[in-house]
């Protein structure tokens, strides 16, 4: 066989192995879709593969419910969450900056992290948080917390630390928005 040959026919397998990877990926990598909580007043776009989970937690004002939508692209390596809770006593008080400080020390302890940065934002004239955890295990947790009326809200996303940047968290984080509120 010569050069000729063997060049073409190398490049035929390297196409061929190319060409399965690249469509393995595409039939593999999810979708996402605009997920809508019309109770809690929000939208926001996260993978299909999604799952909803409500929690009441005892807190010395009363009882408290959490629910939370989580979502994960397993093809990037990326999780999603996001929750919601009702506290208006809590929210009377306009403490937010400390609310927003315990809820973010408490993320630090449950994920054994370190708090890389931390800073308020605004959305839609609502106060707000912005911070970056760095787990143990090199794992990132971007998280976003806002009051609106008599709600919490918390964005998560969690990823490697090289994945911190990745488009697909941006765009989690830019569709949050509020509906029927």
């Amino acid at each position: 066989m010569d050069n000729g040959k063997f060049t073409n026919m190398m490049i035929i397998v390297v196409s061929l192995i190319i060409g399965k990877l690249f469509a393995q990926f595409y039939i593999t990598a999810p979708s996402y879709t605009t997920f809508t909580s019309d109770r809690g007043g929000y939208s926001v776009a996260i993978p299909d593969e999604n799952k909803s989970e409500t929690q009441s937690l005892k807190m010395p004002f009363g009882e408290l419910t959490v629910y939370t939508q989580y979502a994960r692209d397993r093809s990037l390596g990326l999780e999603f969450a996001a929750s919601y809770c009702e506290c208006p006593i809590l929210l009377a008080t306009k403490a937010y900056d400390d609310l927003f400080e315990s809820m973010i020390t408490s993320c630090v302890k449950e994920t054994k992290g370190a708090l890389i940065n931390s800073k308020k934002i605004e959305f839609k004239n609502n106060p707000g948080r912005e911070c970056t955890i760095k787990t143990s295990r090199n794992i990132r947790v971007i998280m976003k917390i806002y009051v609106v009326k008599d709600k919490v809200y918390q964005l998560f996303a969690y990823c490697h630390t090289a994945d911190s940047g990745n488009k697909k968290i941006r765009d989690f984080f830019d569709s949050f928005n509020l509906v029927n509120i």
